[in-house]
């Protein structure tokens, strides 16, 4: 007997030396057959394993003759598995070969062809059979994506098909197809937001999430990693999609695919509390590899598809990050763990999209304090052995998170592999904290006091709480300040703190005003009080205002010198360069336009100098020599002192509007003025900069971006907020200088911070009295629902009491059929002796007949009795709730009425008290004139008649009190008949004393 390739062998050699004479009548030969039903299953069988083998040689010719034939040979029900599979594996080789792109189209052309091959990957197909279906379905997306899509749609169950491939047993060949489906879905939902909802809906969220935490979580490698992938295809540009996963309580399980634990209720114990710490500090402690850091940032980019955006639906998945512990979790990964940096860079920026316009968020990081840990170098022993780590961890103090932030634009990540993380670390860090502070002014302030704030007795000068106001007032030591050497110092150090206080004082007066205040002690602090207090000295403090013009002055000189040096050819490794004293100057330059703005106090304070007016015409008066940034932002600050000063006195050395104006228009010239500040636009250091500069530079850090080591980031001269500031503003600069000295073009409507806070606020109310109206809109049904279930409850308890009846009840009458059919044996065994030698067998069967007839009758009457039982049951039931309910239909109707009487009688006291005292008041005038008329009475007859007409109507009134006093007691003793409880606190009342 022949098997396998012996058979396969002798039926193509059958075949082959028939009279085709051609291949392409060896290929109609074969179509012919495996569409002929006739013929038994083994020819056909090796009829299509025939054709399968000539594809190789011959596709073309089996392209046009026999693929319409093989399409419905595949429709035919009547082929077992292995036909099957021989049929999809023909047609993937012939799309494969090199007429595949004739096979694709004959394929999408075909009525229903696409949905009859997605058929074959439900799971009662054998696995050969649906790994061919899935490696033909990338090669359509490969080729034909967009077509291949519209019949995905209108194929039915296709969706749900190749879902059900996601579902994979342990350790089995499932797992080879769930991989090559993840490996499809990007491609088949890309670009098509109607396929994105449609496997949405079907699922594919719940199932992606399965699959990377039953793979190890963001451990998962490559598995994990296409699940991932996958997960971002569906979500990304798609605000339906987004909107569903948040309604499927899948944001939830974000965190803990970070190993980050949930958040705690706000009742836990300290046990719990205990466990969530052990829980965040393994979390913080967790090793990096590669596979693992390429996870982590695919679902970084996952939940930053849901909160980019400025829609309300993204308002509602910043709440759900907040509540779900992703934000705390993000809070910790980028300030505390040993993630790596391009995992913090990316991190921050997803945390910059969660705060902005956030108060919910901004207030959970301003609240919260992060226990860092570092890896810190080992200091060197003589003891020390080579093989001893050259760094161990070590935890640090704990610290609030915004400090956290700012010490890490400031300073850095701490070591890097380049230049390139740490400054992309530090500018997504300069990005969260632009978020943090943007319309809150609450958080402003808190920073701004907590930077004068004395330092804790445990803290040293510089601490972090410091380190932003310290690096805007204290320049580098340098060769001009000191004779010692110098080492060379961060000079975005600088720009950045500018930055940062910029985003704290920008379109807000308040905290203008208490930057003002701002001056440094003896020691050299920053510290803050209404009034300064004098040093020991007759001079009085220097503000923060006043430090930053002269720190300007001094770079000035230091960038002169720098230029010297270059110019000269003297390097010196130590010593920075021009272009690091140019960007430090252009940092306070973009300082005071943010500061000066719309704030006549701040420009009154520094004008009063006028050597601070004068360290600012310079640079702008200077035909050459000075760099054009430096020339374009002095400009616009002069502009802001010109337009903004409120000094109108006359007094000489008042630096006025009108003197101003002459020095400008002397020294520098409108055309001048004009142009200087215009040539910012086109210089390409701001240029380049807009709204997503600081996500430029995590390119830059992402490993798994090609980019050339060579290749460094350019530096950031100027923050996205000035730019757009700039941008906004500059012409109302320069228009300024136009305008009289005794005018202004300042426009008063612009809106300030203070209101966009207000506003903010007033949004978050809106949104959250929403939200509790919603939840009050559900308070009836959920009443309802309580009233439902108490009911439930009682009828289920009365039918717990019924069926014990009943039980009793059965246990009763089967104790009395068993002893009836104890009796009747009894009595068959009594007679069955003398019955059976005295009494003929016929009489023997009537006998037994009798008996059972008698045990059916006694059945049909107990029978009856457990219906009669059960009916009189019900009837009782029936009649104990109708006695119910008459019993508290009457109660309530008592108390109502006892209630109703209650209140009459109360109304009726307060009526005849009432009454009472207005006649005892009556009685008393009218005494007091009976009086007054009988005095008068002596010398007038008429005052006689006036006396009889007042004791008439005295009586007739004595005769109304006395009827009400009558009508009064009656009524109380009318109500003690009927029952009712009537004090006797006004039975003395009763009789009126005349």
């Amino acid at each position: 007997m022949l098997h396998g390739l012996g058979l396969l062998r002798q039926r193509y050699e059958q075949y082959t030396n028939q009279s085709a004479s051609s291949p392409e009548q060896t290929v109609q030969i074969l179509s012919e057959k495996i569409s002929d039903a006739s013929l038994s299953l083994e020819d056909r069988r090796a009829a299509m394993l025939s054709l399968r083998a000539l594809i190789r040689d011959h596709a073309s010719l089996v392209c046009g003759h026999a693929f319409d034939a093989l399409l419905k040979w595949i429709k035919n029900p009547d082929r077992d598995n292995e036909m099957l599979r021989a049929g999809v594996e023909a047609c993937l080789t012939l799309c494969q070969s090199d007429s595949g792109k004739l096979a694709q189209r004959k394929l999408l052309d075909e009525q229903d062809g696409i949905a009859n091959i997605l058929r074959f990957v439900a799971p009662q197909y054998a696995f050969y059979t649906r790994f061919a279906v899935l490696q033909l379905v990338g090669l359509m997306l490969e080729h034909h994506r967009t077509e291949f899509q519209d019949r995905m749609l209108t194929a039915p169950g296709g969706s749900g098909l190749l879902l059900q491939c996601l579902e994979a047993a342990p350790t089995s060949s499932t797992e080879i197809l769930r991989n090559e489906a993840l490996l499809l879905m990007p491609l088949l939902v890309s670009r098509n937001v109607d396929l994105q909802k449609v496997f949405a809906f079907e699922g594919a969220f719940e199932r992606l999430l399965d699959i990377v935490a039953q793979e190890g979580r963001i451990e998962g490698g490559v598995v994990a990693q296409d699940a991932l992938t996958a997960l971002e295809a569906l979500l990304i540009d798609n605000a339906s999609n987004q909107n569903y996963f948040r309604e499927t309580l899948s944001i939830p399980l974000l965190a803990p695919l970070f190993f980050f634990p949930p958040p705690l209720p706000p009742n836990a114990d300290d046990a719990a509390r205990q466990e969530f710490a052990q829980h965040r500090d393994a979390f913080l402690l967790q090793e990096w590899d590669e596979e693992k850091l390429s996870n982590a940032l695919l679902l970084i980019r996952c939940i930053r598809h849901l909160v980019d955006g400025h829609a309300d639906d993204h308002r509602e998945n910043q709440r759900a990050i907040a509540n779900s512990g992703m934000t705390d979790c993000l809070i910790q990964l980028v300030f505390a763990s040993l993630a790596p940096s391009a995992l913090k860079a990316y991190s921050l920026h997803l945390l910059a999209a969660i705060l902005r316009h956030s108060r919910q968020n901004q207030d959970l990081l301003r609240s919260t304090v992060v226990t860092p840990v570092a890896l810190l170098r080992r200091s060197a022993r003589e003891d020390q052995s080579d093989a001893e780590p050259m760094y161990e961890l070590a935890w640090q103090s704990p610290q609030p998170a915004m400090m956290c932030m700012i010490a890490l634009v400031l300073r850095g990540p701490g070591a890097t592999e380049s230049k390139a993380q740490a400054q992309a670390v530090r500018t997504a860090a300069l990005a969260a904290f632009h978020a943090l502070v943007e319309e809150n002014i609450e958080v402003r302030m808190t920073l701004l006091h907590a930077f004068v704030a004395a330092p804790a007795p445990d803290q040293n000068h510089g601490n972090s709480n410091q380190l932003l106001l310290d690096t805007i007032a204290h320049l580098p030591t340098t060769s001009l300040t000191s004779s010692s050497q110098n080492t060379r110092f961060d000079a975005s150090q600088y720009l950045y703190a500018s930055f940062l206080l910029s985003s704290l004082l920008h379109g807000s007066e308040t905290c203008k005003a208490f930057a003002r205040s701002i001056y440094t002690d003896e020691s050299g602090r920053c510290v803050a009080t209404a009034k300064p207090q004098h040093l020991s000295t007759d001079e009085p403090p220097t503000t923060l205002l006043h430090l930053l013009i002269g720190n300007v002055a001094m770079a000035t000189r230091e960038l002169e010198e720098a230029v010297r040096r270059e110019r000269a050819g003297e390097n010196d490794a130590q010593a920075n360069t021009s272009e690091d004293w140019t960007r430090i100057i252009a940092g306070y330059l973009i300082l005071l336009g943010h500061w000066l703005w719309q704030s006549p106090d701040t420009v009154a304070d520094l004008v009063n100098e006028s050597a601070n007016f004068q360290v600012l015409l310079q640079p702008v008066a200077q035909s050459h020599g000075v760099d054009t940034v430096i020339q374009a932002l002095a400009a616009f600050v002069l502009g802001e002192l010109y337009e903004f000063n409120p000094l109108v006195s006359d007094q000489e050395g008042v630096l006025t509007r009108s003197a101003m104006h002459s020095i400008i228009h002397a020294r520098i010239g409108l055309d001048a003025f004009t142009s200087r500040m215009t040539r910012l636009k086109t210089d390409p250091r701001f240029a380049q900069v807009g709204p997503d500069v600081y996500e430029q530079y995590v390119t830059y850090a992402d490993p798994s971006k090609s980019v050339s080591p060579l290749s460094e980031p350019q530096q950031l001269w100027f923050s996205w907020l000035f730019v757009d500031f700039w941008k906004e503003h500059y012409v109302h600069a320069q228009k300024a200088m136009l305008v009289d000295p005794q005018a202004t073009t300042s426009d008063a409507s612009q809106t300030s911070a203070e209101l966009l806070d207000a506003r903010q606020q007033v949004a978050s109310l809106q949104s959250e009295l929403q939200r509790v109206k919603a939840d009050a809109a559900c308070i009836p049904g959920l009443r309802a629902d309580l009233a439902k279930a108490e009911q439930h409850s009682q009828l289920a308890s009365q039918l717990r009491d019924q069926l014990e009846d009943m039980r009793k009840v059965l246990d009763a009458t089967k104790l009395s059929l068993d002893e009836a059919h104890i009796q009747i044996a009894e009595l068959q065994s009594n007679k069955s002796a003398s019955a059976l030698q005295q009494t003929p067998p016929e009489t023997h069967s009537s006998q037994s007949k009798e008996l059972s007839q008698e045990a059916i009758q006694l059945q049909a009457e107990l029978s009856k009795a457990r219906e009669e039982l059960s009916s009189l049951q019900h009837k009782h039931n029936a009649n104990t709730a109708e006695i119910d309910n008459l019993r508290t239909n009457y109660e309530r109707q008592l108390r109502e009425v006892q209630a109703q009487h209650s209140n009459d009688l109360q109304r009726l006291r307060d009526e005849h008290a009432a009454e009472i005292q207005r006649l005892h008041a009556q009685h008393a005038a009218e005494t007091e004139r009976l009086r007054g008329a009988q005095l008068d009475n002596r010398t007038s007859k008429s005052a006689q008649d006036t006396n009889t007409d007042l004791a008439q109507e005295n009586e007739d009134l004595l005769v109304l009190l006395d009827e009400l006093s009558t009508k009064h007691k009656r009524n109380k003793e009318r109500m003690r008949m009927q029952g009712w409880d009537v004090s006797d606190d006004d039975d003395e009342d009763d009789d009126v004393e005349l």
